[in-house]
């Protein structure tokens, strides 16, 4: 028998679960459930279309921002990221943004961060440009830091979402499957409409009638020893 290899345990993930349960659905065969429509728009450029174009980099030249190297709207939508991937560093969202460079890219020409550029823009940068951008986008009043205001903005856009797509279920279950579908190239209110019991048909529920071999009922409840 080989050598056993060390497992980090810190480093592992939990499956997800709603992200099964997503690609079940959408490889069910043709005519068992209604599909989303195909679309060539990811899920994270569908929710990010609501942000009025170029207005997050006019707010922060408006301040005086240096945003050559990293456009402030590059800062704002890996905030976005973060907060609806559930990330839990700034390493993996530059992981994933690399990952999916070219889908990064057709959002606005947006790029994908370095550790260090994004970590000094976090720093560096004046809040205001996410508060303002909050206030034009929603004409809210609450918190001033990137962090908050970015978090903010990322659960507003998901309770629009909820109510356009008449979702019935769960908020937080909503929010599993835009966070497991960010990069799927799906329609978002279509699948919305249409997965689980969320307008759709109701599925079926698998109930176990029986947990033991047929034959041996009558020994079910007889004690051992």
């Amino acid at each position: 028998m080989g050598a056993v290899l060390p497992v980090a345990y810190r480093h592992m993930k939990k499956p997800n679960h709603e992200l099964a349960r997503l690609n079940a659905f959408l490889s069910a065969p043709e005519g068992a459930l209604p599909r989303p429509a195909r679309t060539a728009y990811t899920t994270l450029r569908q929710i990010v279309q609501w942000i009025p174009e170029g207005l997050i980099d006019r707010l922060a030249r408006e301040e005086g921002t240096d945003i050559r190297k990293f456009p402030a709207f590059s800062h704002v939508l890996a905030l976005l990221y973060g907060h609806i991937s559930g990330a839990s560093s700034l390493n993996e969202i530059c992981d994933a943004f690399r990952l999916h460079e070219p889908e990064v890219n057709r959002i606005r020409g947006a790029v994908s961060p370095k550790r260090n550029t994004f970590s000094n823009a976090n720093r560096t940068r004046n809040p205001d440009i996410a508060e303002k951008c909050y206030w034009a986008v929603f004409k809210n009043e609450k918190a001033v830091k990137w962090q908050v205001w970015t978090g903010l903005l990322t659960h507003l856009l998901l309770r629009f979402l909820k109510h356009i797509s008449k979702w019935a279920l769960s908020f937080s279950r909503l929010a599993g499957i835009v966070k497991s579908a960010v990069w799927m190239k799906v329609g978002l209110l279509d699948a919305l409409q249409t997965y689980g019991t969320a307008g759709g048909p109701k599925r079926p529920v698998i109930v176990e009638k029986q947990l033991y071999f047929q034959g041996f009922e009558r020994f079910s409840n007889v004690p051992m020893g």
